[in-house]
């Protein structure tokens, strides 16, 4: 056998070996390069290697219960209407994510779901809002941009009244008397919610309206929303 043939079955032998491997990182690249880092499919197939996310989790609770929850508490909240347009932390309803990336650079923590065939991301990052630190997660449905939300984890570290009374001159609505949830329609077809369990707050600004998504789409119908 000629030394080139020893040669070339050697290295050839070395790829299968190192193939196998790696091969874990290397379809993980595969994949990464041809979704991206913060889709579904490389998220599943990292959690299915390393049994874990790439990225610290925004919330761990089920996702469709969670993004009803301005349905639910809805029922036992206090309820306003607004004249006023809102828009949360004064970005327009056509945000994409490569400019909220722009915009907040890369999240802190990060989700992704996939609900029938659309898929639901929620980038979360760490501001400081309301004399605090807070979380602060933006919702992107196919890459449209629907809801947002600030959460605190502890209201402790928060005086409820004073984020209340913000939240009230916000959308101007007069109201002097503490309340600790409550849900305002603004004119532009956004609620927002304001709900705190004993624990932890929730202040969340919905699009009803986004005319963006297809009207037709069997996903936000599920969402009821």
């Amino acid at each position: 056998m000629e030394v080139s043939t020893i040669v070339f079955l050697g290295i050839l032998l070395l790829l299968i070996i190192l193939i196998l491997v790696f091969r874990k990182p290397i379809n993980l690249l595969i994949i990464r390069i041809r979704f991206g880092k913060f889709s579904y499919q490389f998220v599943k197939k990292f959690k299915k290697y390393a049994n874990k996310s790439p990225y610290p989790y925004c919330f761990k609770d089920d996702i469709m219960p969670y993004l009803r929850l301005i349905v639910s508490k809805r029922e036992v909240a206090e309820q306003f209407i607004s004249e006023k347009e809102i828009h949360f932390e004064n970005l327009d309803r056509s945000l994409t994510i490569d400019e909220l990336i722009k915009k907040q650079g890369e999240p802190t923590c990060y989700n992704v779901f996939r609900i029938k065939n659309a898929e639901l991301r929620a980038y979360g990052y760490t501001i400081h809002k309301f004399e605090t630190n807070l979380k602060c997660v933006f919702f992107f449905l196919n890459g449209l941009f629907f809801m947002a939300e600030y959460l605190v984890d502890s209201i402790k570290e928060v005086d409820l009244n004073l984020v209340a009374t913000s939240i009230f001159e916000q959308t101007e609505i007069k109201q002097t008397a503490p309340i600790t949830n409550f849900v305002i329609d603004c004119k532009n077809n956004t609620s927002i919610l304001f709900y705190e369990n004993g624990f932890s707050l929730l202040i969340r600004y919905l699009d009803n309206n986004n005319q963006d998504f297809p009207k037709k789409s069997s996903v936000k119908e599920n969402l009821k929303i």
